[in-house]
């Protein structure tokens, strides 16, 4: 036993052995991280943070091409050592870092195929069933693969289409795979997808076991005690975990329990099997169950990881996703049907997206790590790294490498990929060959390469495709869903959530209006009944909402048919159903690009054909205002354009007074009908006329209008969920066929509206004290965002921006877009915990008077 007078002795011998290993290392000349040069447990830390290639980007760019993040490895950024790193000759071995990809099965450890340090033995496991691998061979799969997507698309139909629900496309992706993988290699699906969960809770095991992978390879003989020593196993969930899967599938095979008139399915399983059979001196039982755990463990979530990313990407960028969807579904596959691998990867702008997302998002952000051998390793720059040491690329990093991909390397660009203007074709070709010899690195590069990359490219391909085709989508523009859960996650005191839907206070805190309460306790005093409201509301609200939006003195008040909806969603929902059935044009509405996330899944779900019409313009960060009148003018005769009447959801960007009289004109003029979403009334500009001038302006001018009315926003109604949808009409006759039609769709919908959030409106509405008291309330709520839209501007500008910050004070309303593109969205978020949409859509409630300032410098030193 070590007595303590011995104990320092002891500690400064170790000191000094890592101080003489450090200074007398032939690394020593790498730069990178001090602590990095004295142990991995740097590296471990950094994995552990969940910023691995953020970190090492930081570091290259700090640092330069070659960077030491371990007392013997250096992580390299040179494109042009792919080939001398895992060319087909195996001199670079893969490291230590492998090694936990292995399972003991009949206390014999086994290798995954991918993990195998051995090149020879890699080799030997290999070829017997790579041609099963093959392009064709996964083709010969493609009927199981479209019997997966079709079971997606039901479960999508089901549980999203016909909810207004948002879809988990990350989880759903999952579930998808999942199955698909166990499709091919089981003939059975897990079940993921019915189920719609991780039921059984397989597939966080194998998040769980991905991680410790990506862990202890930092360290590797952290393995042995945590996994494999014959003693007890401390750790948590490794790849000895996920055997029973595999071991499972193979029993019931042998067993015939899985088996129909006693011949087994021809599927992977089988074909392993069958290998076994034909090659009993190489391959035996364990071999088998570890062809199935790699077949299912390392294709799920790497396909999944593709899918998921390249939809992000498509949906985060109006144009590209404009741009693919219409080249796919010029296809001219039916919707309801799988599109097949042979049309979609013959469509260049989606295989160009293919490209740019596996580019920017690769399945794997780790180093792939080789031990230099005895020859040593001397980089393009003239460093000379020296034999034992372990290199890698990173997939993560190389794919953003500026001397491959231009200054916007950073940038989802799918044009990169396609023949640029003015480009000969020689050119072309060259700067396309090394861009795909560089991105070609994310399924890993030569003899090492992803033995199921076949089956992983064709089945993307073909589920991007059917998503595009299939359905119209937009990301989430709820309360910033996972924006909230990352903002919930950071636990920096001074984030920042630019991301939710609702209204917040100068603390950051909701904010239930003074006179709501008022107005709640009244209705609870008043001790009315809950019986059920009629179809179409309670007559007071309604009544009272018809007056605030088309003004007393309105004429339209004598032929209008109105019911009171469950929010503004809801009268969206009746307006669009309404129209479907009855409207004597084309069943086509025009709806702006961009617009609510909701509109077109709304619209589309009534029954009415979704179109767009040109409504900002990016490049001045304002209203395309002469592309938005050329899109009214071109539309056929007829149709059906909706409008926000204020404070354009997500842009901010609203028309002048002049210019809505100019769209008006132009409307008029096609014989167009005006939809109107009003959700901001007195919110946008602190006055409730002001706000309502386009509808009001509409109508005087002889059109008959409907229109959708939200109480969430202005009143802070948000879960009581009120709302109005009114139909202005020729006369009082028409008012009263327009009422019934509409208690026709009311009635199989939902029956009866809730009542309580509408007696508040009510009594806020007919009493002249709390009306003016709201009045007052809702200016203050527009007046603080008016204030921080000012501040922001001021800030940015005091801190010598050199960018035109005007148009954050010329949009109006809770939410304005900035300008900043998707990656230097993610800037802020990664670097300086800000937290908002990808698409540079701000929520200005969530700016107050404490965190405006930071929020000025986080993005000037984001984008100058």
């Amino acid at each position: 036993m070590c007595s303590p007078g011995r104990m320092p002795v002891f500690a400064v011998t170790i000191f000094t052995w890592y101080a003489w290993s450090w200074t007398t290392s032939p690394l020593r000349h790498v730069p990178g991280p001090f602590l990095a040069g004295w142990s991995n447990l740097w590296r471990l830390l950094v994995i552990w943070s969940d910023r691995y290639p953020l970190t090492i980007q930081e570091l290259h760019k700090k640092y330069g091409p070659a960077v030491r993040i371990g007392p013997d490895t250096v992580t390299l950024d040179f494109p042009e050592l792919i080939r001398t790193l895992y060319g087909t000759d195996g001199k670079f071995r893969k490291s230590g870092f492998y090694a936990s990809a292995s399972a003991v099965v009949d206390g014999k450890l086994s290798y995954l195929l991918f993990g195998e340090p051995d090149p020879s033995r890699h080799a030997q496991a290999r070829k017997p069933v790579s041609k099963y691998y093959t392009l064709g061979a996964a083709l010969d799969v493609e009927p199981h693969m479209d019997n997966t997507i079709t079971e997606l698309c039901a479960q999508l139909d089901r549980r999203f289409v016909s909810t207004d629900k948002a879809c988990d496309m990350w989880q759903w992706s999952l579930f998808l795979i999942w199955d698909l993988s166990s499709h091919i290699i089981f003939s059975r699906p897990f079940g993921y997808l019915q189920h719609g969960s991780d039921f059984d809770g397989t597939i966080e095991l194998s998040a769980v076991v991905n991680s410790y992978f990506q862990t202890v390879g930092q360290m590797p003989w952290l393995d042995f005690w945590l996994d494999k020593n014959p003693v007890i196993k401390i750790g948590p969930g490794s790849f000895t975990g996920l055997l029973k899967l595999a071991v499972d599938g193979y029993t019931a095979r042998l067993t015939g329990a899985d088996s129909k008139d006693g011949n087994p399915p021809q599927d992977y399983l089988q074909h392993f099997i069958d290998v076994k059979n034909q090659n009993p001196e190489t391959v035996d039982d364990g071999a088998v169950i570890a062809y199935t755990m790699q077949h299912v463990i390392a294709g799920a979530d790497t396909t999944a990881i593709i899918i998921s990313a390249i939809m992000y990407f498509i949906l985060s960028h109006p144009e590209v996703h404009a741009k693919v969807v219409a080249e796919v579904r010029a296809a001219g596959v039916d919707k309801d049907q799988p599109v097949p691998f042979n049309v979609a990867r013959q469509l260049p702008y989606l295989d160009a997206v293919w490209h740019e997302g596996t580019r920017m998002q690769p399945i794997a952000g780790a180093l792939y790590e080789r031990d230099v051998p005895d020859s040593g390793l001397t980089l393009p720059n003239g460093v000379f790294i020296p034999p034992g040491t372990k290199v890698g690329l990173n997939a993560y990093i190389t794919g953003r490498n500026t001397s491959v991909f231009g200054p916007d390397a950073e940038e989802f660009r799918p044009e990169r990929w396609l023949q640029l203007p003015g480009e000969d074709t020689n050119t072309w070709n060259a700067r396309l060959r090394l861009q795909r010899s560089v991105a070609d690195l994310t399924f890993g590069a030569g003899s090492r390469i992803c033995l199921g990359r076949n089956l992983a490219i064709v089945e993307s391909y073909k589920i991007v495709a059917t998503l595009l085709n299939r359905y119209d989508m937009s990301l989430d523009g709820g309360d910033g869903g996972g924006i909230t859960e990352a903002f919930k996650a950071d636990s920096f005191d001074k984030k920042i959530n630019l991301g939710v839907g609702a209204y917040r206070d100068d603390q950051g805190k909701p904010y239930v209006l003074p006179s709501v309460r008022k107005a709640e306790e009244k209705v609870i005093a008043s001790r009315l009944n809950k019986e059920y409201a009629g179809i179409t509301g309670v007559p007071e609200f309604t009544k009272a909402a018809a007056v605030l939006a088309y003004g007393k003195d309105s004429t339209a008040l004598n032929r209008l048919a109105i019911t009171q909806s469950i929010s503004g969603t809801g009268a969206l929902r009746i307006g669009g159903a309404f129209l479907a059935r009855h409207f004597p044009g084309a069943k086509t509405i025009y709806i702006p690009t961009p617009s609510w996330a909701n509109h077109a899944a709304v619209f589309k779900d009534s029954g009415l054909t979704v179109e767009k019409y040109s409504y900002y313009n990016k490049d001045t960060i304002g209203l395309d205002f002469e592309g938005m009148l050329a899109d009214i003018k071109a539309a056929p005769e007829g149709s059906i354009f909706l409008f926000h009447a204020c404070a354009h959801n997500p842009t901010g960007v609203d028309p002048t007074p002049e210019q809505w009289k100019q769209i008006e004109a132009a409307v008029k003029s096609r014989g167009h009908f005006s939809f109107f979403d009003m959700a901001y009334q007195g919110f946008a500009s602190g006055n409730i006329d002001t706000d309502a001038f386009a509808v009001r302006y509409f109508v005087e001018q002889g059109h008959n209008v409907a229109l959708a009315q939200s109480f969430a926003k202005n009143m802070g109604l948000y879960g009581e969920r009120v709302g109005a949808f009114s139909l202005v009409c020729a006369d009082a006759a028409e008012a009263k066929r327009v009422d019934s039609q509409v208690k026709i769709l009311v009635r199989p919908m939902y029956s009866n509206p809730p009542i309580h959030g509408a007696r508040i409106a009510a009594e806020i509405l007919n009493s002249p004290e709390l009306y003016g008291q709201w009045l007052g309330e809702v200016k203050g709520m527009a007046d603080r965002i008016i204030t921080m839209r000012a501040l922001l501007k001021e800030n940015l500008e005091k801190l010598g921006s050199k960018h035109d910050w005007s148009h954050i004070t010329s949009q109006i309303g809770m939410f304005a877009y900035t300008g900043l593109t998707p990656e230097e969205m993610d800037k802020l978020a990664k670097e300086f915990s800000v937290y908002a949409t990808r698409d540079g859509r701000i929520s200005v409630a969530g700016i107050t008077s404490e965190n405006v300032g930071r929020l000025a410098e986080s993005i000037f030193k984001v984008k100058g």
